[in-house]
This record gives structure tokens, C-alpha cells and sequence, in this order.
């Protein structure tokens, strides 16, 4: 009896090896299942689908599309997504992944690899109810995300971290709404930062995240463009955060884009060196319209900043970091509560050709159209070869008791080389009384300026 208990143990093995190939490591991959896209709904699993997308015949698929047919899934695991897979939806709103069992860190993530594209899907945290973000990709290079949707989680929406140098990544026609982070995070990865670079954003929406619209940091070669971060009146957005925040980054461009209704518009923070506005607003910020810190060669042109509860524009040095080679060319910076744009500290700044119209709008304030001061929290770095010229720097509301904007350019005692020539600045609340004994009556007014000049400056009777 026992050489024939052997032979049946033997055959039972050989049985459950037939029957259970996943028990020595290989794929379940139907071939009904791999034909052209690979249907989720032939599979046991997404993450099988996926799988089998990864892997070469004859253990996987020839094919490396994972199709999401319209429906709701639910997301009990994180799903990984190898190299060389697409991952494609019939539409946000149509295929949904929904967060859900006892998921942990993101309903989907690439760790590392390339050639990873999503399309097309919508990713649903669920009411918040898990502390994770919607998709997670880390040192991934050559991939493209277009048409998604990232909602209600926990975290971030869309979080792209890197360790290494990543590289080469498109963001299209994606939003990222009602997050309790930021609606799109490219960050230095942990513990060890790297930068990610060559991305591009173009007609993304960030609405109604608690933190950041968009939050870029460690970035190099990045373009946003007709990107739009827009919080809305309720909840009002936290303290500290922007709807574009560019932080210690280099050679990012924004165009087209607009901010509105968040704490601050565009915030750039400590380090940037090299970034362009062009065609951008900013509208209806608790405080500033852009908001910028201790960074170098920034530029503004063509935007417009309206609205805003603090200031239009405002670039400063703080804590000694310096900032320095600044420029404002064209368009627009009106109906803001406090100055239209603020100088603290500057060294290189220009402002031409741009029309600077009602500010001061606090109740019972005097702000200025333009001020140029001292560093903040470094008050010994004054402001040095600022040039104002080609502008409209007025109010020019009818009633001349309705007017706000006090002074058209007022220099804080300490700024030197500054000058000031060709620009319009007839109609703000200070100009009645302007004459050379009375240079504070003057709409352009230098308080102790080193080496400031103002010439050719209609309205002000002083400036020839």
C-alpha cells in the first residue's frame, strides 16, 4: 500500500501545480484575456491586469494596454504599475478606482521605471476617508498622464517624488479637486532629494485643495501652461499656501495660468532662480496676487494681478536671502487692498509699460501704486537700481473723493538709484500742492533717496 500512497501524493502534486500555477511564482494571464488591450474585467484583479501587461510571453501579454471599461472599482491594495503600461479609462466620471478596505499610501504607484502613461480615469479617495494620495510616481521618467481625475483625498491628488533625476513627464487636461493636500505635488523625494525635470502641465485644474494648487519644489525645466488653481470662497484657503507655489527651483515658466481666489496667487519662496510669467493672473487672494521671496531673475510679462486682500505684486528679501533681478513689463495690477506693487529690499529691478490703477483699497488706507523699501526681517538691505518708467500709475476714479491710491512711486528713507521718467502719474490722492518746496505733496515722492532721479513724469510737477 505505501508505493501506492506515493504514486496518488505524487499525482495530487502534480494536480495542484496544474491547477495553481501562481503557487510557483507564475502569472495567471488567460490568453482570451490578452488579446489586443487587456480588459480589467477579464481578470481577477487589476493588479493581475497589470501584471500581466508587464511581463513578456509566454508568462504575460503581448500587449501592455490595461483597459478600465466604464464601472466602479473598488481599490482594496495599492496597485503598482511596472514600466512600458498604459493604464486607460473610458473617462473621468466613467471608470472609477474608489479607495476603499484597508488601503495605505495611494490607490496607484510607479516606483521608478519609464514609459508609464495613465489616461482617461478618474481616482476617488473616497470622502477623504483615507490618509493617502491618488497616484504616486517616484523617479519615473517618459510618462504621460492625461485626462484624470484625482478627488477627495486624504493627502495629495497627484504626487510625483523624486530621489534621482527623473526626467521627461506630461500632465494634460488633468484636475485635482477637494484634496486635503495639494491638488499636484512634484517634491524632492525622502531622505534623499533629487529633482525632476523637462515636466510639463498644460490645462490642468487645481480646485478647492486645503494646501497648494500646484506645488513645485526642487524642480528644473518646468512649463505650466493654461493651468488654473481656483479655491473658491468656502472653506477659505489655509494660511501659507498659494495657488502655484514655485519653491527652490530653477527654469520654470508659467503662461497663461491664473489664481484665483487663494491665500496667496503665485507664491515663489527661497532659491528660484529663473522663472517667467507670461499672460498669468492672479485674482481675489487673501493676500498677495504674486508673492515673491528671496529669489532671482523673475520676470512678469503681461500679467495681471486684481483684487487681491494684500498686494498686486510683491518681491522681497527676507532673512538675508536676497532678491534680485526683477522685471514687470505690461500689463495690468488694479483694485488691490494694499500697494499695487511692493519693493522690500530689491537689488535690479525694472518696471515698464504697465498700468497701475486703484489700488489701496482698505478701508481708510494709504497705500501706494508702487513703494520701494527695505528687506523684510533684514531692514539693513535697502532697494538699489530700481528703474519705473512707461507706466500709468493713477487713480482714476471721477470722484476726487473716491480716490485711494496715495502716492503714484514712494522711495522708504535708505533706497538708492532709483529712477523714475516717462511715465503718467497724474490723478492719485497725493499731487494737489506739488511743487519743489513741497516734494511730499509730489505723486512721486523720494524720501532720502541716494542717487534717485524722476524726469518727464506728467502729474508731477517737479519731475520736468
Amino acid at each position: 500500500m505505501r508505493p501506492m500512497r506515493m504514486v496518488c501524493e505524487l499525482i495530487a502534486c502534480v494536480l495542484i501545480v496544474m491547477v495553481c500555477p501562481l503557487a510557483w511564482g507564475q502569472l495567471d494571464c488567460p490568453a482570451e484575456c490578452c488579446a489586443n488591450e487587456l480588459n480589467v474585467q477579464c481578470f481577477s484583479s487589476i493588479q493581475d491586469a497589470l501584471d500581466c501587461a508587464a511581463a513578456a510571453p509566454p508568462d504575460g501579454c503581448q500587449s501592455n494596454t490595461v483597459f478600465v471599461p466604464a464601472g466602479e472599482y473598488d481599490v482594496p491594495e495599492t496597485l503598482t504599475i511596472a514600466s512600458g503600461v498604459t493604464l486607460r479609462g473610458e473617462g473621468s466620471g466613467i471608470s472609477v478606482l474608489r479607495a476603499a478596505g484597508s488601503i495605505s499610501g495611494s490607490i496607484l504607484t510607479a516606483a521608478s521605471g519609464s514609459g508609464i502613461h495613465l489616461k482617461d480615469l478618474e481616482f476617488d479617495g473616497n470622502e477623504r476617508s483615507f490618509a493617502i494620495s491618488g497616484v504616486e510616481f517616484e523617479n519615473v521618467s517618459d510618462f504621460s498622464i492625461s485626462g484624470c481625475l484625482f478627488h477627495n483625498f486624504g493627502v495629495d491628488g497627484l504626487v510625483l517624488n523624486g530621489t534621482g533625476s527623473p526626467s521627461n513627464g506630461t500632465i494634460t487636461r488633468c484636475q485635482s479637486r477637494y484634496n486635503t493636500g495639494a491638488g499636484f505635488r512634484v517634491w524632492p523625494g525622502n531622505p534623499n532629494p533629487g529633482t525632476y525635470s523637462e515636466l510639463r502641465f498644460t490645462a490642468c485644474e487645481a480646485i478647492q485643495n486645503t494646501g497648494d494648487g500646484f506645488a513645485l519644489k526642487g524642480v528644473s525645466n518646468v512649463a505650466l501652461t493654461a493651468c488654473i488653481a481656483d479655491h473658491g470662497a468656502v472653506p477659505p484657503p489655509a494660511a501659507g499656501t498659494a495657488g502655484f507655489l514655485v519653491d527652490s527651483s530653477e527654469k520654470v515658466t508659467l503662461a497663461a495660468a491664473i489664481a484665483s481666489g487663494n491665500n496667496n496667487g503665485f507664491s515663489v519662496v527661497f532659491g528660484v532662480d529663473g522663472l517667467s510669467f507670461s499672460g498669468c493672473i492672479a485674482r481675489d487672494s487673501i493676500a498677495d496676487g504674486f508673492y515673491i521671496r528671496s529669489s532671482a531673475n523673475v520676470a512678469l510679462a503681461g500679467c495681471h494681478a486684481e483684487g487681491n486682500g494684500r498686494n498686486g505684486v510683491s518681491v522681497r528679501t527676507e532673512y538675508g536671502d536676497l532678491a534680485h533681478h526683477f522685471s514687470v513689463v505690461g500689463g495690468t495690477i488694479s483694485e488691490n487692498a494694499r500697494h499695487g506693487i511692493n519693493l522690500a529690499g530689491v537689488k535690479y529691478g525694472t518696471i515698464s509699460g504697465v498700468t497701475v490703477l486703484n489700488n489701496s483699497q482698505d478701508a481708510g488706507a494709504t497705500y501706494d501704486g508702487i513703494r520701494i523699501a527695505n528687506g523684510v526681517d533684514t531692514p539693513t538691505v535697502n532697494s538699489q537700481h530700481i528703474t519705473v518708467s512707461g507706466c500709468v500709475i493713477s487713480d482714476d476714479r471721477d470722484d476726487p473723493e473716491d480716490k485711494t491710491q496715495n502716492y503714484a512711486v514712494r522711495t522708504l528713507t535708505g533706497q538708492g538709484n532709483i529712477s523714475v521718467f516717462s511715465n503718467d502719474v497724474d490723478g492719485n490722492l497725493v499731487g494737489p500742492g506739488c511743487d519743489s518746496t513741497h516734494e511730499d505733496q509730489c505723486p512721486v515722492y523720494f524720501e532720502d533717496c541716494t542717487s534717485c532721479e524722476k524726469k518727464h513724469n506728467p502729474g508731477d510737477a517737479t519731475s520736468g
